[in-house]
């Protein structure tokens, strides 16, 4: 099933408020512990090998009798996809302690929403798998920390149960549907937008959006250029920000399956 992402370009007098950049500072220090999570697990010796000599070592230690001349087997073939195995398994329990962390305990008194959390988490992996790639073939690469400048992305999943109806820009748009905690975008109808001028259609697609951020909302002065089809599957958004210069611009891009 095909997929759309739609920008909408926030107002560039919208102030961030107080709570997006805790979530933001949040996000940010979720990726640096993953970075030094990757770091970690790359540095333990594979259990089942520790204090264990290698099938070459106990070969050379044997008499040349013994050996026939026969050469030892490499342990790479055997132990490389183990430790593989093993280290994807350590990734994943330490994923699971930052989320218990970030997001059921909190940090400093501030809880990262789940939904940033996955996005920061699909980000690393993707990165990680990347450098793994360039590495693989000779290459220099490596993970980095960055310094925190107030940047970053927050997200928002809209969850479906099966046999219910699709999550359409119809549903978005009612003020007491079911994802009105999660997302609201009250975008104008079809039968509104068709027909119209250009200039007539940016009027129209100036409305405020809501979001969820952390434990609460946060409102987006946004500006829409097209609308989703009347039947897009909406999955999920995100809102990201970014310095320039002096001040921040954001932008709220939305997801979804067209059919």
């Amino acid at each position: 099933m095909p997929i759309t992402v739609e920008t909408y370009g926030v107002h560039y007098k919208w102030q961030p408020p107080a709570v997006l950049h805790s979530q933001l500072w949040l996000a940010h220090s979720l990726r640096e512990e993953l970075v030094d999570l990757e770091s970690v697990v790359a540095s333990l010796p594979h259990p089942r090998f520790v204090g264990v000599p290698t099938a070459s070592s106990e070969l050379d230690s044997q008499p040349a009798a013994e050996n026939d001349g026969k050469r030892a087997p490499s342990p790479s073939s055997s132990s490389e996809p183990r430790t593989s195995v093993w280290s994807t398994g350590q990734t994943a329990e330490g994923i699971k302690a930052l989320y218990r962390r970030y997001c059921q305990e909190g940090v400093n008194g501030e809880k990262l929403y789940w939904a940033t959390f996955n996005e920061v988490v699909a980000r690393h992996r993707v990165a990680a798998k990347t450098v793994k790639a360039k590495q693989a073939v000779g290459l220099k690469a490596q993970l980095r920390h960055h310094e925190y400048r107030g940047e970053g992305t927050i997200a928002v999943t809209l969850q479906r149960l099966a046999g219910e109806p699709p999550r359409t820009p119809a549903i978005l748009a009612q003020p007491d549907g079911k994802y009105r905690n999660v997302l609201y975008l009250p975008a104008p109808a079809p039968e509104d937008w068709e027909g119209q001028t250009r200039a007539r259609q940016r009027q129209l697609g100036r409305f405020t959006a809501r979001m969820r951020c952390g434990d609460t909302w946060i409102d987006l002065p946004v500006q829409a250029h097209r609308l989703l089809p009347p039947d897009a599957d909406i999955t999920n958004a995100r809102l990201t920000l970014r310095r320039k210069a002096d001040t921040f611009r954001a932008l709220l891009q939305v997801t979804a399956r067209i059919s």
